[in-house]
């Protein structure tokens, strides 16, 4: 018989999920995308303070930890009027989501500033506070 994972119906579940899931996908998809950044992730890592490597760590371990820690309570409470969609959302559909979060937010914070501003001005009618947080 199928059974459906529990709900993630706190903030503190979240985080932990969001940091677990990070630390999976986060390494492997900065390292996939470490040769066209150009730097851009050690550059990221000196500005985010990212925390020291620790030994066994794949290249990019440190700095997924610490970007997954800076980002994790967004998919709790997200910015600009967004809507919580993983509140109550069950355990393995949230794992599932968290882990597209991480990869798209590879792709965001590695993506070159004219197009981040050019999608940033096609999402601005979405979001009720946008001006706040877009470029």
């Amino acid at each position: 018989e199928w059974r459906r994972a529990p709900p993630v119906s706190s903030a503190e579940a979240m985080r932990r999920i969001a940091v677990e899931e990070a630390e999976r996908a986060l390494p492997q998809e900065l390292g996939m995308m470490a040769a066209m950044a150009g730097g851009a992730i050690e550059e990221l890592s000196a500005l985010l303070a990212a925390d020291a490597p620790e030994p066994g760590d794949t290249p990019h371990a440190a700095f997924a930890r610490s970007y997954a820690k800076a980002l994790a309570d967004l998919v709790w409470d997200p910015p600009c009027g967004c809507s919580p969609a993983l509140r109550g959302a069950a355990e393995d559909e949230v794992r599932a989501k968290l882990q597209l979060f991480w990869r798209c937010s590879v792709a965001l914070l590695l993506m070159p500033l004219p197009q981040l501003s050019a999608l940033s001005q096609r999402k601005r009618p979405f979001l009720r506070s946008a001006d706040e947080a877009l470029p």
